[in-house]
């Protein structure tokens, strides 16, 4: 999936929505990024995003079983979160950016010296998505059927450095599925 064209990385801070946090490239061409997150009244958090061209009309990921990850981190934090967002009508919103289905899971630091696998049934849907946006029980499982992004991000406060140096989804048959 990444590197490829036709994807959007893109980076994020609270301090985009009132927070204090902030987010910059150290080297866009090589997907390397710097989060500084501080406490402040706004939920704290920054990242990375890889989004395709359009919000809403993402890949059908259902018949994968999971996602290859290399990343390079440095900071302060023990752990990394891993995101992928479903966008599906009957949830989300084309005018609220934060509707897709929110899925994730962490990754403790030590383990990302080398590529990591995740396998989709690790990845949990947040609660605190669940619960802002009102989903009844069945609607607040896993689901991969149009993914409009994969996501990783920090939550815990202190100086964070990243590198994304490879995305890819991993289906029955194939080895990798570099998109």
């Amino acid at each position: 999936m990444h590197p490829n064209q036709g994807i959007f990385p893109a980076i994020f801070s609270d301090g985009e929505w009132g927070g204090t946090s902030t987010a910059s490239w150290i080297d866009e061409e090589k997907n390397s990024f710097t989060c500084q997150l501080n406490e402040s009244e706004i939920y704290p958090s920054c990242g990375y995003m890889l989004a395709w061209s359009g919000s809403t009309v993402g890949h059908n990921f259902s018949g994968f079983q999971g996602i290859n990850l290399r990343i390079k981190y440095t900071g302060d934090a023990n752990n990394i979160r891993i995101n992928l967002r479903n966008f599906n009508l009957k949830y989300s919103s084309v005018s609220d950016s934060n509707s897709p289905k929110f899925m994730s899971t962490t990754i403790r630091k030590k383990d990302l010296t080398e590529d990591v696998y995740i396998p989709f049934a690790e990845l949990k849907v947040a609660d605190w998505w669940a619960e802002e946006y009102n989903i009844p029980r069945q609607l607040a499982l896993p689901e991969f059927t149009n993914i409009v992004g994969v996501g990783i991000d920090q939550v815990s406060l202190g100086n964070h450095n990243f590198t994304v140096e490879r995305v890819e989804f991993v289906g029955v048959g194939v080895t990798t599925c570099p998109l």
